[in-house]
């Protein structure tokens, strides 16, 4: 699960622009992700929902060069 969280802000906090951003340029990401448990025994049964709801604010650096053609 761990990955598919890094996955999902990876996805949702890198908008395809043509362009990159400028030094210093913000934008606000919001996740709401819910996670449903569900446990079943000979004698009790569970079910747990969690919910986390967060905010990550994401500020762009200095352009870099990150890879080239060789």
């Amino acid at each position: 699960m761990r990955r598919n969280l890094a996955t999902a802000l990876t996805i949702l906090g890198m908008p395809l622009a043509a362009e990159p951003a400028l030094a210093g340029a913000t934008v606000t990401v919001e996740i709401k992700m819910t996670v449903r448990e569900k446990t079943k025994s000979e004698w009790h049964s569970t079910a747990i929902e969690r919910v986390f709801s967060g905010q990550c604010v994401m500020q762009a650096g200095p352009a870099a060069q990150v890879g080239s053609k060789a």
